[in-house]
């Protein structure tokens, strides 16, 4: 099965994921600076909603607090995120959340992963199983957590 960027040219890479610097950065070949179309395809799709996020205002909601993302928790869940090897992942949903956090969330039949980002910087990962919290998954870490998802 091919993946999304194998099968996208540049220019629809660039049309469909909008990315922040232009198109005569993002394809250069100083690999440090740009998105790989190699890497797998919820990668790109999910650091594209995350650059989506941080670029909109924050927005105060009466009551529910300020939504929208800041630079620092943008970062903390793209480096937690880049771990992740694993290409057979569902694309995630990313959304911002009360406190101008992100919550990126995978899900596969019965099962979830949440992964919340905070203004300072604080990552956190929980588990979910049928809408019960499995403490000890997400205490062994990122790599288990999406074995454990992929294997449904």
């Amino acid at each position: 099965m091919a993946s999304l960027a194998s099968t996208l040219t540049a220019s629809e890479v660039i049309e469909r994921f909008k990315p922040t610097r232009p198109a005569s950065v993002l394809f250069k070949s100083n690999w440090g600076n740009v998105i790989r179309l190699d890497e797998p395809s919820w990668r790109i799709v999910a650091f594209a909603m995350i650059a989506k996020i941080e670029s909109q205002e924050s927005r105060t909601v009466p009551g529910l607090g300020s939504f929208g993302a800041t630079d620092r928790a943008g970062n903390a869940l793209r480096a937690y995120l880049l771990s992740v090897r694993e290409t057979s992942l569902p694309f995630p949903r990313v959304v911002p959340v009360s406190g101008n956090a992100l919550l990126l969330v995978w899900t596969s039949g019965v099962r979830s992963i949440e992964i919340a980002s905070f203004p300072d910087g604080e990552v956190v990962l929980e588990t979910i199983e049928q809408g019960v919290l499995n403490e000890e998954l997400a205490r062994q870490g990122l790599d288990e957590a999406v074995r454990w998802l992929v294997r449904g």
